[in-house]
This record gives structure tokens, C-alpha cells and sequence, in this order.
């Protein structure tokens, strides 16, 4: 939320974050003098910030409007209340831009618990899969597994073309999710 860079103060601002603009944002600059409303938001845009979504539906100022289409900023706006955006935004890019990796083998989820079944191939990993699948436990991923840390805990996901299939050596390529 911009509102010490709105005030002039840009010392520990970081740019790189996406700015989000409230009700007191929106009042503060709105009742700065033109001059000084003018030049804080040409250093604000300045930045190079990725984007400015302004919440409430409030009525975006036109000096916001013209600096940020001169610094090729694109603006946004939304309905929802600034804490919840902040907060929905925040959940979402933790979990798009946390470290990821592709993992071979097996993921199971098992009594609610993520097992990995891992080793060379030919050894039967989908075979077991397939046994425990069997006894109701649950198929995540086969061959390929997609490994994301978010929030210092690994979660586990399949490749969207591969969802529910699984290859079984002998048999060829099984839908789990028909069969089960």
C-alpha cells in the first residue's frame, strides 16, 4: 500500500511489489495540492512498479491515470476490499511462484498422507500403486510429480494431462478415477 510514497517518503520502498490503493490512499492523494500530487506520483510510477490496482471501485484520480499511462503502468481496478485482495493475492502468488520440481515416481495419498514411491525403472512402483489404489487409497501422480514448497511444506500435484491415468507395465495406460 503506497500511502508513505503518496506522502514523499520512498527510502525503503520496494518496487518490485504490486501496489495496492484503499480507501486512504485514495483520500490522502486526492487532497494533496496539484503540484505536489503531480510530482510524488511521477516518482511513484517512476519505479517501475508492476502494476497498481486501486480497490473499492473507487474513482481513480486522473493524474493517476495519465502517469501511470506514461510509465507504461498497467492499473487495475476492483470491487473487492483492499484487505481482502492483499490477502487473497497474497495466497495466490505464494502458491504460483513457490519453488517447484518434477519428481519420478509415484505419489499416493494415503490415509492422508503424501507417500512418494520412488526407484528405478521396471521395478514395479505402479504395480504397488495400483495394490494400495486397490485397498482405497488415492492416486496423485504417476511418472511425473509436480513438488511445490509453500510455506515450508511440500504439496504434491500431477500434470494436468496426465491426471488420473497410469501406466502399468503389462497392462498399458489405466484410468484410475473410471476404475476405482
Amino acid at each position: 500500500r503506497p500511502g508513505l510514497q503518496f506522502a514523499g517518503y520512498f527510502d525503503h520502498f520496494v518496487p518490485e511489489r504490486i501496489q495496492v490503493m484503499g480507501n486512504a490512499e485514495n483520500n490522502f492523494i486526492s487532497r494533496l495540492p496539484e503540484k505536489i500530487k503531480i510530482n510524488v506520483l511521477e516518482q511513484f510510477f517512476s519505479k517501475e512498479i508492476p502494476c497498481l490496482i486501486v480497490c473499492r471501485n473507487l474513482e481513480v484520480d486522473d493524474f493517476i491515470i495519465e502517469t501511470a499511462k506514461k510509465y507504461d503502468i498497467p492499473l487495475f481496478r476492483t470491487a473487492e476490499k483492499t484487505t481482502n485482495l492483499i490477502s487473497r493475492l497474497n495466497t495466490y502468488l505464494c502458491g504460483v511462484l513457490a519453488p517447484s520440481t518434477i519428481l519420478h515416481g509415484v505419489m499416493l495419498d494415503i490415509l492422508g498422507i503424501g507417500v512418494l514411491i520412488t526407484g528405478n525403472a521396471g521395478i514395479g512402483k505402479s504395480k504397488t500403486a495400483l495394490v494400495l489404489i486397490s485397498r482405497g487409497h488415492r492416486l496423485v501422480a504417476d511418472d511425473s510429480v509436480i513438488v511445490k514448497c509453500e510455506g515450508g511444506v511440500a504439496k504434491a500435484t500431477c500434470p494436468p494431462k496426465i491426471k488420473h491415468y497410469m501406466e502399468v507395465r503389462g497392462i498399458g495406460i489405466v484410468n484410475v478415477k473410471n476404475m476405482f
